[in-house]
């Protein structure tokens, strides 16, 4: 079972249990099996006495343990294996590849939608203010602001984009006073109108501001007609003159315009002088007035 010197020789073939309880592994070297005697050469090679004298030889290893370890693991092993195994394998293998791959593919993700914004007309709060000046929104998408346009009234080549263009306007220049008055404009900018003002030419400190002044002419009050006659000025104003009329009191269909009236007045008609008296005017006419003589009947 060991070699003479008691060291193993390890060759490393099947292991095989000898006789005295050692692990011996066959070197290859015989090809049966027969004790026979031990040899006293090292190597521990045995002899056959049998007729072929087949030689072989083994090595002894230390001794394999006899302690089993006691707590072996309870759980069931499978003892079915399964015996059959598919020998059968799919030959067909796909041998065509896809070549067509798509040409197209989306670069970007999709464009979120951008909210729709409503269309604002700017005009539509007169930011050109509300005399003077027209506005003009030429695009009233959201995108498109402050792009609206003021344009003058009184000069449409005078315009202004997004905000109140600058204008100017003469009240006076469309004779708004008339006749015997004069007008001043003291801002002609848009922003200032009705500021003129009128001012009568007779009549020093008379005048209006925004409309024409009342310039007032009584003709009437210088007298004009004289004594025995009424005047009459049916038009005051200033732009209408000379146009006073006389009207004799003795004879109210008597009448003259612009001047005293021819009236002729007999001031014995009132009987001045009384009874037995004779009552002598020798000139009727207004401009001869207190002229008339009284005489007695009784005494010539």
């Amino acid at each position: 079972d060991l070699n003479i010197d008691g060291t193993p020789n390890k060759i490393g073939q099947t292991p095989y249990k000898a006789s005295a309880g050692k692990s011996c592994t066959w070197n290859g070297n015989g090809y049966g099996y027969t004790w026979g005697s031990l040899d006293d050469r090292p190597g521990g090679r045995f002899h056959t006495n049998e007729a072929f004298s087949m030689i072989y030889s083994c090595d002894c290893e230390t001794p394999v343990p006899t302690a089993v370890p006691t707590a072996v693991p309870t759980a069931p092993v499978p003892t079915a294996v399964p015996t059959a195994i598919p020998t059968a394998v799919p030959t067909a293998v796909p041998t065509a590849v896809p070549t067509a791959i798509p040409t197209a593919v989306p670069t970007s993700a999709p464009d979120t939608p951008v909210p729709t914004q409503p269309d604002i007309d700017e005009c539509a709060s007169a930011p050109c203010g509300t005399t003077g000046q027209s506005c003009t929104d030429p695009d009233v998408s959201y995108a498109s602001q402050h792009d609206f346009v003021c344009t003058c009234d009184s000069d449409k080549s005078v315009t202004k984009i997004d905000g109140p263009a600058t204008c100017e306007k003469d009240e006076c220049s469309t004779d708004p006073c008339g006749v015997g008055q004069t007008c001043n404009d003291p801002d002609v900018s848009l922003t200032s109108l009705k500021d003129f003002t009128c001012t009568c030419d007779k009549y020093t400190g008379v005048q209006a501001t925004g409309a024409a002044a009342t310039c007032e002419v009584d003709e009437c009050s210088v007298d004009p007609c004289g004594t025995d006659q009424s005047c009459n000025d049916p038009n005051l104003s200033y732009a209408s003159q000379h146009d006073f009329v006389c009207t004799c009191d003795s004879d109210n269909t008597i009448t003259k315009t612009d001047g005293p009236a021819t009236c002729s007045k007999d001031e014995c008609s009132t009987d001045p002088c009384g009874a037995e008296q004779t009552c002598t005017d020798p000139n009727p006419s207004p401009t001869s007035l207190k002229d008339f003589t009284c005489t007695c009947d009784k005494y010539t």
